[in-house]
C-alpha cells in the first residue's frame, strides 16, 4: 500500500472493469479519479494527477491520440496504456505517443468471469464529513436484516484475499457518500454464483434502496 496518497486518473469505458480496478487501486490507497470517455478524462485532468492509466480503446476517441495530446501540451504525468491488445504494433505506437509502459486487461475481466464471491454482512459502513466532525454511518438494505455484497477473491501467497465490487449510490446516501457496494438481491445470489451467467447482466438487479443510522460516539 502507497504511504502517501497520491491521484490517479482511470479512463476505462467498460463499466464493470472500471468498478473493480477502481476498487482495487483504492485498496493500494490511492485516489482514484475515474472517466469513461476521451472528453470526460479532459474534463477532468489536472495537475494534481500523479499518474494516468488510460484505455486505448474509447468510444469517442483513441487512448494513444489523447496521450500525444497530452504530451504536445507539456503534461509530463505517467501514462500507462491499458488495453485489451497486445500485438507489437500497438506497444511500439503507444510508447512513442509517450506513454511510459502497457499493460493487457485480461487480468480482471478473467475475475469477472471465474472469481466471482459474495460477501454477506448485517450492514456496510461509510464515514460521512460534516463542519466540524465526521459521522459514521451504518448502511443496509430497507427492510432487511442480511444483505450480499458481490466481489471477486484471489490468493496472495496462498492466503485469500477479495475486493467488493462498487457502484454509484442510490438516492437515499448519496450525501453520504460517491460509492457503495454492489449489494445483490436473494433472487440473483445464485445467478452470480453460475459463471455461465454474465456479471455485468447479474449487477443491473442491484439494491439502491438503502436505509442508514449514524453511530454515535459512546462515552464511558
Amino acid at each position: 500500500m502507497v504511504s502517501q496518497t497520491y491521484t490517479l486518473m482511470l479512463v476505462e469505458d467498460d463499466q464493470d472493469l472500471r468498478s473493480g480496478l477502481r476498487e482495487l487501486f483504492e485498496r493500494e490507497g490511492y485516489r482514484v479519479v475515474a472517466a469513461s470517455c476521451v472528453q470526460e478524462a479532459r474534463n477532468l485532468f489536472d495537475a494534481h494527477i500523479h499518474l494516468i492509466v488510460l484505455d486505448v480503446t474509447l468510444p469517442d476517441g483513441n487512448g494513444v491520440a489523447l496521450c500525444q495530446e497530452w504530451r504536445n501540451q507539456g503534461v509530463t504525468t505517467p501514462i500507462l496504456f491499458l488495453t485489451a491488445k497486445d500485438e507489437e504494433f500497438d506497444v511500439v505506437r503507444g510508447l512513442d505517443a509517450g506513454g511510459n509502459d502497457y499493460v493487457t486487461k485480461p487480468l480482471f475481466r478473467d475475475g469477472m468471469q471465474q472469481r466471482r464471491c459474495l460477501i454477506p454482512a448485517s450492514h456496510h459502513f461509510e464515514w460521512q464529513q460534516l463542519a466540524n466532525k465526521k459521522i459514521k454511518n451504518a448502511i443496509k438494505p430497507v427492510n432487511s436484516t442480511a444483505m450480499y455484497m458481490a466481489g471477486l477473491y484471489r490468493f496472495q501467497n496462498g492466503v485469500p484475499e477479495f475486493i467488493i465490487l462498487t457502484r454509484e449510490p442510490g438516492d437515499s446516501i448519496r450525501h453520504i457518500h460517491d460509492r457503495m457496494p454492489v449489494i445483490l438481491p436473494r433472487e440473483a445470489l445464485k445467478d452470480w454464483m453460475n459463471l455461465n451467467y454474465n456479471a455485468a447482466e447479474v449487477m443491473r438487479s442491484a439494491m439502491l434502496n438503502m436505509a442508514f443510522e449514524a453511530e454515535m460516539p459512546s462515552f464511558a
